[in-house]
């Protein structure tokens, strides 16, 4: 049995991890999408970056916090 804490963790990394897919497969056809994939592509990126910001704040991150006594 693992705590709930581990699995917040581990999804919080697929997610950031998946982030990584999209934008390496973006970069590829960077030059056939033009500025409207720039723009979407750049509102995708400031939606997880205010997703992670939102996890930081909340200690989601913070793995010692969590374990400590």
């Amino acid at each position: 049995h693992f705590p709930v804490p581990f699995y917040q963790v581990a999804i919080f990394f697929l997610i950031f991890d998946l982030e990584g897919a999209f934008i390496f497969t973006w970069a590829v056809i960077y030059k056939e999408v033009g500025w409207p994939g720039w723009m979407q592509m750049s509102f995708f990126i400031a939606l997880l970056l205010v997703g992670l910001l939102y996890i930081w704040k909340h200690g989601g991150l913070d793995w010692r916090a969590k374990y400590e006594p």
